[in-house]
């Protein structure tokens, strides 16, 4: 039985629904509830006067690929982020590094927000760094990197790293548009940036951990 079969019967049905949507003889409809049930893709159900009601259960998709950054965020930071599209990757595995990069060029606060854990989870600061400048967001992950160390602790980022990003030039000054902190300007004009969040945002935060 093929997929274009099993989309046409729909959820719920009695034997007469399958011969009538599939313009089938009884007999017929008998042996696709047979078949099916042998794909584990049937549960039968009782309705009024004893009817029987089959529930066609929808074939899972395999899933290919990798997780994506999304995935990191949620498994390492104890604020959680909705993934509204199952976005895989292909022929390789996210990292950490490149999970942080990204969610800065979402320009989400609250992704933003919820990656700040990931600064201590890092194993390779110079593949952040490259990252970091191949994206143009060196001065940004270098400006929330400081942040965090504020209210969490975190990995050390090596001398060499944090000069590398800190030396970035061209880069926009937003990280989201429109947004700046009032509680945390002695980092803004030190990255030439500006920060997103306020003390209020850490506090929310630490509301998960």
């Amino acid at each position: 039985m093929n997929q274009s079969i099993i989309n046409k019967l729909g959820d719920f049905n009695r034997i007469e629904d399958i011969q009538s949507k599939l313009g089938v003889k009884r007999a017929t409809a008998i042996k696709y509830i047979h078949l099916l049930r042998k794909r584990g893709l049937v549960k039968t159900e009782y309705i009024k006067n004893k009817k029987r009601l089959y529930r066609i259960l929808k074939v899972k998709k395999p899933v290919v690929g990798n997780e994506s950054f999304y995935y990191l965020i949620n498994k390492y930071s104890p604020m959680k982020i909705v993934i509204r599209y199952d976005y895989r990757i292909f022929g390789r595995k996210s990292t950490i590094e490149e999970a942080i990069v990204k969610s800065v060029k979402e320009r989400n606060l609250k992704i933003i927000l919820a990656a700040l854990a990931l600064f201590n989870h890092v194993e390779n600061w110079s593949l952040l760094s490259k990252l970091s400048k191949k994206y143009n967001v060196r001065r940004k992950v270098g400006a929330l990197y400081e942040l965090t160390r504020k209210f969490m602790r975190v990995r050390k980022m090596p001398k060499k790293t944090l000069n590398s990003l800190l030396k970035a030039k061209n880069e926009p000054r937003f990280i989201v548009e429109n947004f700046k902190s009032r509680d945390f300007k002695n980092l803004e004009k030190k990255w030439k940036i500006y920060l997103p969040f306020n003390k209020v945002d850490i506090m929310e935060y630490e509301q998960w951990r």
